[in-house]
């Protein structure tokens, strides 16, 4: 990405933090998904999607018939979890859940199973530790200013000026 891109993308999303942390509530977007009676979606787009998880288990399977070295270590219980990329998925944030389509199905993240929501809007990049789940990370253009609109779903405006991604948008911390 272009320089003058990256600045436009954190203006925008610097722009919708102080919209919010002002107490407004984010603008809705159209959708062609079917959600829930009064549900508001405020994105419907393209991001990348990882896990933090073991090989699955297809994998382990076939890598250890193969004799791949990193399968023959999990399978001896030498190899740590790591970030495993699911690629671009569709992920629809909505007012009550985010919802990411994973081959071919809807997977529904409701907002109270995220534990810990650490946003590094610079990076474009939110990471979600999940109740009961692997977490999650979302990456792609759009992540700044997604991660805008999310923090505000799950905190009050009060809040939002506390968490450690958002330093840059706030003139006060800068």
């Amino acid at each position: 990405m272009h320089p003058d891109e990256i600045e436009d993308l954190l203006f925008e999303a610097a722009r919708r933090y102080h919209h919010l942390v002002g107490g407004a509530h984010p603008e809705g977007v159209p959708t062609s998904l079917r959600l829930d009676v009064e549900e508001i979606a405020y994105f419907d787009g393209h991001v990348d999607v990882a896990r933090y998880d073991y090989l699955e288990l297809g994998e382990r399977i076939t890598a250890g018939l193969l004799g791949a070295p990193n399968a023959v270590r999990f399978l001896r219980g030498e190899v740590e979890p790591s970030w495993r990329p699911q690629g671009l998925r569709r992920v629809v944030l909505t007012d009550q859940r985010l919802l990411v389509l994973d081959h071919g199905r809807w997977v529904s993240y409701r907002h109270p199973s995220v534990a810990e929501f650490l946003p590094e809007p610079v990076d474009f990049v939110v990471t979600l530790v999940l109740h009961d789940l692997q977490p999650l990370r979302l990456s792609g253009p759009e992540l700044a200013s997604l991660a805008v609109v999310y923090a505000s779903l799950l905190y009050q405006a009060e809040e939002l000026p506390r968490l450690p991604g958002f330093a840059r948008f706030d003139p006060d911390t800068t």
